[in-house]
């Protein structure tokens, strides 16, 4: 705790959280470093990365439970011809 800088709290808006996850992925920096270079605090980071995955995670799921349902109606229709 010792490294981290302590910063005022502040509401950052989604361009902002989306550009930041976006330098942490691409520059391979660990998440403190790349806090630091974004002049951000670790955890508002760490908030925006989490918020990311799990966006990405039930985007995922949304697009396989649709293909499944649309794979089934398929299955479906075709048996009635």
């Amino acid at each position: 705790m010792g490294d981290e800088m302590k910063l005022p709290r502040t509401q950052y808006n989604q361009e902002v959280r989306k550009e930041s996850v976006k330098f942490l992925k691409e520059s391979r920096l660990t998440l403190l470093e790349a806090a630091k270079r974004l002049l951000l605090s670790k955890g508002a980071l760490k908030t925006g990365f989490t918020h990311h995955r799990k966006f990405k995670i039930r985007q995922r799921a949304i697009l396989n439970s649709s293909s499944s349902i649309t794979d089934s109606a398929y299955h479906i229709t075709a048996l009635h011809k």
